[in-house]
């Protein structure tokens, strides 16, 4: 599965190869678990789904709302 993935530590997006269970697409907003890309927040570390928090690839650093 290729998977963009968001590091706050790196200057630029890159696709990353990973296998994950559904579990891991779970997010925090809309309690469910869907297939698309997400954004960890920097303070707690959960993910949300990006559309889910109106956020995207550009965004590097990301706070959730209960951060």
């Amino acid at each position: 599965k290729k998977v963009k993935m968001n590091n706050a530590s790196t200057s630029s997006s890159t696709d990353i190869v990973v296998n994950v269970n559904e579990e891991d697409w779970f997010c925090i907003l809309c309690d469910a678990i869907r297939l698309e890309n997400m954004i960890q927040c920097i303070g707690c570390k959960t993910w949300v789904h990006e559309a889910c928090e109106g956020v995207s690839q550009e965004d590097r650093i990301h706070l959730c709302p209960k951060c």
